[in-house]
């Protein structure tokens, strides 16, 4: 802006030094003739040392000002063109022989003259004296390199520039994590560091004395860890991928701009500062700018601000625009001055923070791993100083029944070994109380569960919104787009008489496709097209109706008369009239619309379907008011047309004809359009009732229309259903409330009209700090993100692209419709209950694997090489592959077949999880104990009476130990299955169940009789599996059995350790 002031001053200079120079010059040609005639004159010689008078001297003087002045100029007039050379990057050759060296600047230096804190400071202020001191909003086009009508260039490098300047027009940049941030998190896993420990010590200490043996055994190690962590990283990555790609699949909204000259349509998130928006009725302003000369005002809602805030917006008084904000009525062009983060909306969104305070029930699962990962370690610590003592005390003792440890006797290489072992097997038995896998089977779960909200259409965004949905209590919703289709039923009314539209008679059709096509379609004060249609979608619906219904056509209508006056579109008079001069007749003929009690008040007569004409009297005026209560009653919005032919006197003077309301009309009739209720939205709420989550309606529609909606959708038995006042509430009573009567009201409100964002949002955080309510709130639209962002569970309905509402919601359901909402409630809870089958699943298999590894590792005679998950050692590193083949192998394949339940309709018949009940249930910790207590008893027969019995060796007790662990978890897995008595139901229908079952034995099988070479392992004989299978048998029933008749209180264990 400097450089352009000053460029003007001094070319307006230079012109006024060339004016002065050429008087100059014609003044001194005067003066010189008149006083030197002739060349022969005397004064015409030259004096080698001539004399100045004081007229010489004040001439010299003058010239010497002039022309160091023009030196001056041409000197500035040198830099500018430098300097703009090099902000453009076009050095100047324009002669040949000069050497110049061109600087490459920053792109940002192209707007180096541009305050973007003061512009920002600008709107959001409102501060006239700013924009004045830019030179007005023209002087403020050219300070941010635009023009009004052609907008910016557009090209790549203009749309980096301001990028780079100003920013992106978005609030949060999403970030998708790569494969590779899972796989480290895979790593951080307890159980896998200390495999990876326990395999580097075996390589380590081992390597010195049987090379091939320990590379091959700690190698095997490091290949099955490896590959549980593959498997753990691609499960965890798979829903961010599908994410992404839905990322790149979806569509912004997209906004009209002008670029290079030319309009065009861009999402969103492309639009940019200087760009020039177009704006119509309906349109949500996409950025913080200013409304640009030479348009018409613009009416706005301002549905970011507490309470519903209508504004006026022109270019004299409040040319001030801001995103959040959506177009009521007008049309015009904004000028955009700031982008994403610094709009108000962006500061807006700042100011939310992120999703930590939300309530999330996964936290749980944490729980659960943190208190027994507490308990292996306090295990571990009493272990490590049993064992240490029994070692230094000669109290263990070698295979071959020699001491392990003799004072001053025994080396120090072999000590070291030993106590390496004992030291490993703490680790490895605090790894054993740990369910790692938990953790892995709700990564399964989750993802299973959103391989089949997928075919619901929902796309679960973050895993932890799979468990909240299951306690969802209260679901706020919005009507438009969700509960209704957006598709308007429309109705007819001639006088006080619902009829169809080929009943109503020739003429009154003509004249209302006339009404309907010169006060609906496009008016021709209004650019861009003639034909084309500009209004809300109600006003489409009307002007569809008439060109289906009346068989307008607008065409004929448009070219049948001359459009003489019309008025601007007004929500403050409710009503819109239009002049016109009929071609066939020059008639000339006024139409009016507007709502229903405006116009009739304005009519003096009303038609009938039959054509005739009736005066409106005392009677007729009640039934056809009676008629507009019913529509209104019914949820219908309506629009009323009324239609006058003028005599020539009252055209005479037709300014004051147009703004006298005399009452003169003749009414033509009444259109009732009414949003029609999606398909099973119906169904969809009935079964969140019967799940004991209550659903609330939070809309902008007026309080008749919200109510009609509720109740047609089951919200509402009866739109009159309110006696006491409390069902159904207005927004600024809403707000009117004091805190306490809020927090007493907010739970019995079914219904709140007229509610802006910010009253949706004040609305569930009174929900959230009532005790016992988790909310989940749908969204359709970008400025819903505060509102998904402080809810329990963000659903965004629709998808459009990376907006800030889907980066701040848990999950998107890609078809808009409420239906899909109870589905994913269903799925949710079944969810939830597939984590707490695994979870009993695990801990019976974790309290039977630690309680059975401590009394063999503390009785035994021999070091720690035997056990379940004993330590690492040169002689059996076996005793490693066990650990993960049953923690993490039988663990993961045993996650699968209890993920892969089906919800059921029974899970919609229970009321939702209380907020503050435990994971684990008591009836949980019944189907628990009874088969781990069983499973400890057996294993710890076999391990100290299993040689005799079955006259084996220690090797072979061993892998009958191990095999009888595994067949057991097989059976607590039929036992785990549901977590209530009927386990037995449809479990023959289950092909995928019993394949994953099947899969589980055959591995076992395959390891005991086909691997034992490979891990130097021992086979068992067909007794020893018969054994194994009958006893792993017993534990089923005695499970079942002891589920059904012991019974358990149903407060939780741990509330009564609280007193």
């Amino acid at each position: 802006m400097f450089f352009f002031h000053l460029s003007l001053i001094i070319k307006l200079s230079n012109y006024s030094l060339r004016a002065f120079t050429k008087f100059c010059q014609d003044y001194a040609s005067m003066v010189s003739t008149s006083t030197c005639p002739s060349s022969s004159s005397p004064c015409c010689s030259i004096d080698p040392s001539p004399k100045l008078n004081n007229v010489n001297k004040r001439w010299r003087t003058s010239f010497s000002a002039i022309y160091f002045s023009r030196a001056i100029c041409s000197l500035f007039n040198e830099i500018i063109a430098k300097k703009i050379n090099t902000i453009n990057k076009k050095p100047n050759f324009s002669n040949s022989q000069s050497c110049s060296t061109v600087i490459d600047v920053e792109p940002d230096r192209f707007f180096s003259n541009v305050d973007q804190t003061s512009i920002n400071k600008l709107v959001k202020e409102k501060d006239m004296i700013m924009l004045l001191q830019f030179g007005g909003v023209h002087g403020l086009t050219l300070c941010l390199q635009t023009d009004a009508e052609k907008g910016i260039n557009g090209n790549i490098e203009d749309i980096a520039r301001r990028h780079k300047v100003f920013g992106y027009n978005t609030y949060h940049k999403l970030a998708t994590e790569g494969f590779s941030h899972f796989v480290l998190t895979s790593i951080k896993d307890p159980t896998v560091i200390s495999l990876f420990i326990g395999a580097s010590l075996s390589l380590s200490l081992g390597i010195k004395d049987e090379l091939k043996r320990v590379c091959c055994n700690g190698g095997s190690i490091f290949v099955t860890v490896l590959v549980v962590i593959v498997a753990s990283s691609v499960i965890h990555f798979w829903p961010n991928r599908q994410f992404k790609k839905l990322l790149e699949k979806g569509k912004e909204v997209q906004f009209e701009v002008v670029r290079n000259g030319q309009e065009q349509k861009i999402p969103i998130s492309d639009v940019v500062v200087g760009d020039v928006v177009s704006l119509r009725r309906g349109s949500d302003v996409p950025a913080d700018g200013l409304l640009m000369d030479g348009h018409h005002s613009l009416k706005l809602d301002d549905l970011s601000m507490p309470g519903i805030h209508q504004m006026e917006v022109n270019q004299n008084r409040n040319p001030f625009l801001f995103s959040g904000t959506k177009v009521k009525d007008g049309y015009g062009q904004m000028l955009v001055t700031s982008v994403g983060k610094n709009t108000r909306w962006g500061e807006i969104m700042s100011l939310l923070g992120h999703e930590s305070h939300k309530w999330r029930p996964q936290n749980r699962v944490r729980i659960v791993n943190k208190v027994m990962g507490m308990i292996g370690v306090l295990v571990a610590s009493l272990l490590l100083v049993v064992l240490t003592v029994r070692f230094f005390t000669a109290h263990i003792k070698n295979g071959d029944g020699s001491i392990s440890f003799t004072a001053r006797k025994t080396k120090c290489n072999e000590a070291l070994k030993d106590i390496v072992g004992i030291l490993v097997t703490t680790v490895v038995v605090a790894s054993s109380a740990m369910p790692e896998g938990l953790p892995f089977a709700v990564a399964m779960t989750v993802s299973y569960t959103m391989r089949r909200m997928l075919k619901s259409q929902a796309l679960v965004r973050r895993f932890a919104a799979c468990q909240p949905i299951a306690s969802t209590t209260t679901i706020c919703t919005d009507t438009t787009d969700i509960l209704t289709l957006n598709q308007m039923n429309v109705k007819f009314w001639l006088g006080h008489e619902e009829g169809s539209s080929h009943l109503i008679e020739k003429n009154v059709q003509n004249l209302l496709c006339q009404g309907i096509g010169l006060l609906i379609s496009q008016a021709p004060s209004q650019p861009p097209c003639e034909y084309e249609f500009s209004g809300t979608s109600t006003e489409e619906t009307i002007f569809n109706q008439a060109i289906i219904e009346l068989g307008m056509n607008i065409k004929e209508v448009r070219e049948s008369c001359t459009i003489l006056y019309v008025e601007a579109l007004s929500t403050e008079r409710k009503q819109r009239r239009v002049l016109v001069r009929k071609e066939d007749d020059q008639t000339i003929h006024v139409h009016q619309k507007g709502q229903p009690d405006v116009v009739l008040a304005l009519c003096s007569h009303y038609y009938e379907t039959d054509g005739t004409v009736k005066a409106i009297d005392i009677e007729a005026r009640t039934k056809l008011e009676h008629v507009i209560q019913v529509i209104a009653r019914d949820g219908f919005k309506s629009c009323a047309f009324a239609h006058k032919q003028l005599e020539k006197d009252d055209f005479d003077d037709m300014e004051s004809h147009l703004q006298q309301q005399d009452g003169s009309l003749t009414f033509l009739g009444m259109m009732g359009f009414r949003d029609q209720i999606r398909p099973g939205v119906r169904k969809a709420i009935d079964d969140c009732k019967q799940a004991g989550v209550n659903v609330k309606v939070i809309t902008g529609e007026d309080v008749l229309t919200a109510k009609a909606i509720a109740s047609e959708c089951g919200i509402l038995g009866d739109p009159n259903e309110d006696i006491d006042g409390e069902l159904v509430v207005e927004a600024f009573e809403f707000q009117n409330y004091t805190a306490e009567e809020r927090m007493d009201k907010v739970d019995k409100i079914r219904v709140m009209a007229g509610a802006s964002y910010s009253d949706r949002l004040l609305f569930v955080q009174c929900l959230k700090q009532n005790k016992g309510n988790v909310v989940a709130v749908t969204g359709n639209g970008p400025w819903d993100a505060p509102i998904l962002l402080e809810a329990d569970v963000g659903v965004f309905l629709g998808f459009h692209g990376n907006n800030a509402a889907v980066e701040n919601s848990d999950i998107v359901i890609l078809n808009k419709g409420f239906e899909s909402v109870a589905t994913v409630l269903k799925v949710g809870r079944g969810s939830y209950e597939n984590v707490q089958t695994f979870i009993q699943y695990l801990l019976t298999a974790n309290i039977a694997s630690l309680v059975s590894d401590i009394v063999s590792t503390v009785s035994g005679p021999a070091p720690p090489l035997l056990s379940i998950v004993a330590a690492v050692s040169i002689e059996v590193p076996y005793a490693v592959l066990q650990m993960l083949w049953v923690k993490l192998i039988i663990g993961t394949l045993a996650a699968l077949s209890l993920i892969i339940e089906k919800p059921t309709e029974k899970l919609m018949q229970k009321p939702p999880l209380r907020p503050e009940e435990p994971l684990i249930t008591n009836k949980m910790c019944r189907s628990t104990m009874i088969p781990a207590v069983f499973q400890i008893s057996v294993l710890s027969t076999i391990q100290f009476k299993g040689q005799s019995l079955f006259a084996a060796s220690a090797e072979v007790r061993d892998m009958l130990i191990l095999n009888t662990f595994v067949l057991f978890q097989v059976f607590t897995v039929l036992n785990a299955r549901k977590l209530e008595k009927d386990f037995l139901r449809g479990i023959r229908k289950k092909k995928l169940f019993w394949g994953v079952i099947l899969v589980i034995i055959i591995l076992q099988v395959v390891m005991v009789e086909i691997l034992t070479q490979f891990a130097s392992m021992e086979r068992l004989s067909r007794r020893q599996w018969g054994f194994s299978v009958g006893i792993a048998f017993i534990s089923w029933p005695i499970g079942w059995i002891g589920s059904k008749y012991i019974p358990v209180p149903n407060k939780p264990f741990l509330s009564y350790l609280k007193r």
